[in-house]
């Protein structure tokens, strides 16, 4: 899929609670909240992880959630004709995510 962006960190007190009523509609109707697995490579035990995304096709959603809440972003889903607009995910993973997730439930 290519590039992803660094991180972005950002001071989340800012935040107000209409944003976070925003980041709950769109984790609902654009996101995906994932458990990933992997494996330590020394021991071989399985690892998990938490992943939150959200794609869209509006460059500048995606360019709004990284100012607001931080994260990161990436390239995503596949161009198959010249019809189809590009797309980009929003992502946050592991803790941060966590917190992004106890941040929206109330709404």
């Amino acid at each position: 899929m290519g590039h992803r962006s660094s991180y972005h960190n950002v001071d989340l007190d800012g935040v107000t609670s209409q944003q976070w009523a925003y980041l709950a509609g769109l984790i609902d109707g654009e996101g995906s909240i994932f458990i990933l697995r992997g494996k330590q490579p020394r021991n071989k035990r399985p690892n998990h992880g938490l992943e939150v995304t959200i794609t869209n096709t509006s460059r500048p959603l995606i360019d709004y959630l990284l100012s607001t809440f931080g994260g990161t972003d990436r390239p995503s889903g596949k161009r198959s004709t010249e019809n189809r607009r590009p797309q980009w995910a929003w992502v946050v993973r592991h803790h941060k995510a966590a917190d992004y997730l106890l941040n929206t439930m109330p709404f």
